[in-house]
């Protein structure tokens, strides 16, 4: 189950994509609702569960989420279970339409106008704050949960080292008014604590019982000590029987991890199997099959580093380079055949977010959120030409198929075209009412396709102006590209990708719906 659930209204997707994006970005994992779990019969259960089983419930303040009346109620579910709450602002709203269970909780806000790293590394620091007790928390609530959703079963209540751990915690719990437990948690660890100290009195009854029939037996010393050889017997043969069942369990979520295309995983699992049971035949025989029957890739070098995590990755046009990207601030070449650097960093002053040869690979252009996009040498690395400049980060940069020039796209709501040779700018900036997500050009560098929050649109890419309709979405547009042929396009969206008629703007059949975020979309090589 994921660490955060993150409430908001689906007219916010472009700003809670951009959250999830970092927050995934520094290793913590959210459950978003992004389409579709809502049409089903049993929608709120499923988000109920969900809640419950996060440790941190995060809210997107905006108008439009403290008026949802399905927002609303997860803020009433999440405020029941006493799960810590994380209200963040992302337009700004009138304090008395906010929950109370929000408005009295300090506000982060990360508005438009708002440094967004800023925001998140504050956001990140809530998150880490008291991880311990919020665990405990959560684990307390699901068994709880489980323990009244199958009749208070006295075979699901908490015991031993459990039982002490879940009292020390309700203990701490009520020291701080933020740390409040739910009715049932509280509930739980009562009736576990009767559950116990019944089976204690039954216990100390049947060994009180034990004394009066041992005075009786002692004279039959002989027996007790060849029961006692036989109970070491069966202890061994309890302990071996549990290994048997601990392994069959193994293989069992093996079974669940390869279907889920966890193949390491489903592995690693094997072979805890076989260590509990070197003789469970079933182990063997699946992890010698997922051995002999997948591929599995071994890296040929050692690893291209950079300071921080890499963005993208491209050969070059010959295979015997590679251009990286990096949060680092930096674009590197590397040799493929060494696997070692050539030449300097290509350096910004913010994140790269991709990096991109010329199909001569003589060149290279990279995309960065210091409002630029560059031009470098690919044999040593240097700058080439003029800084290409927006107003806002941009997302991508990508040359023509002549590699004349480059189209970027940018959060500045524009895509524009430059001179590759100097990087002048060309034309009219292509202007969208939203940032920019991605732009590239047909197959014949005739036209270019740009995919922003809502639509995705063509152009001219002699000129730079609008060719035909744009293809609207309802939903923000991860990415879009053109068939081999250049007369379809696919797009990715928040749960659902589409094809389009090139020239017409019109949709081609049915989305392919998804369950979940879709990032990309691509063709086949054969456009089939």
């Amino acid at each position: 189950m994921a660490q955060i659930f993150i409430s908001y209204s689906r007219k916010d997707g472009e700003f809670v994509h951009r959250l999830d994006e970092e927050l995934r970005r520094r290793g913590r994992e959210a459950w978003v609702d992004w389409e579709g779990i809502r049409a089903l019969e049993n929608w709120e259960e499923t988000i109920y569960a969900a809640i419950e089983g996060a440790d941190t419930f995060i809210f997107v303040l905006t108008p439009d989420s403290v008026a949802s009346e399905i927002c609303g109620r997860e803020i009433k579910h999440a405020a029941a279970q006493n799960k810590r709450m994380v209200p963040l602002v992302a337009r700004d709203l009138k304090a008395d339409t906010v929950h109370e269970s929000l408005a009295k909780l300090n506000w982060i806000f990360c508005r438009d106008s708002d440094d967004f790293q800023k925001a998140t590394d504050t956001l990140v620091s809530a998150l880490d704050t008291d991880l311990e007790w919020v665990h405990a928390h959560t684990d307390l609530l699901t068994q709880a949960i489980k323990w009244e959703a199958n009749s208070k079963s006295r075979s699901l209540v908490l015991r031993g080292e459990a039982l002490k751990v879940a009292e020390q915690w309700l203990a701490q719990a009520g020291a701080q008014k933020e740390r409040q437990p739910t009715a049932l948690q509280t509930e739980y660890i009562i009736a576990s604590r009767k559950a116990a100290a019944q089976r204690q009195r039954i216990t100390l009854g049947a060994v009180t019982f034990g004394l009066v029939v041992a005075i009786v037996l002692a004279i039959m010393a002989f027996f007790a000590e060849a029961k006692a050889r036989k109970q070491t017997q069966v202890a061994v043969a309890a302990t071996k029987r549990t290994s048997e069942v601990a392994s069959r369990g193994n293989v069992s979520l093996a079974g669940y991890s390869k279907e889920s295309g966890k193949n390491a995983q489903a592995l690693a699992q094997l072979a805890q199997a076989l260590r509990l049971n070197p003789e469970n035949q079933n182990a063997s025989g699946f992890a010698a099959a997922m051995l002999t029957q997948l591929g599995w890739h071994v890296p040929l070098r050692g690893s291209m580093g950079h300071e921080d995590v890499v963005n993208s990755a491209q050969f070059s046009p010959d295979g015997r380079r590679v251009v990286t990207a990096s949060y680092d601030k930096t674009a590197r070449l590397w040799d493929v055949a060494s696997g070692k650097q050539i030449g300097a960093p290509m350096k910004h002053e913010d994140t790269v977010w991709s990096a991109q040869f010329s199909s001569d690979g003589q060149r290279v252009v990279t995309a960065s959120q210091d409002k630029t996009a560059r031009l470098w040498d690919a044999v040593n690395g240097k700058p080439i030409g003029e800084t290409m400049k927006h107003e806002d980060n941009v997302h991508f940069a990508q040359f023509s198929p002549d590699s004349q020039r480059v189209v970027t796209a940018s959060a500045d709501k524009t895509a524009r075209l430059w001179d590759a040779a100097s990087g002048r700018p060309i034309g009219e900036a292509m202007k969208h009412e939203k940032s920019v997500n991605s732009a590239q050009f047909s197959p014949d560098g005739q036209r270019i396709l740009t995919a922003s929050s809502d639509k995705v649109a063509l152009w001219d890419a002699a000129s730079g102006k609008p060719i035909g309709e744009p293809m609207k979405h309802e939903n923000y547009v991860n990415a879009a590209q053109f068939s081999p042929d250049g007369q379809r396009v696919v797009t990715a969206s928040l749960a659902k990708a589409a094809l389009w008629d090139a020239a017409s703007s019109k949709l081609i059949g049915e989305p392919m719906k998804h369950e979940s975020l879709v990032k990309s979309a691509q063709f086949s090589p054969d456009g089939q």
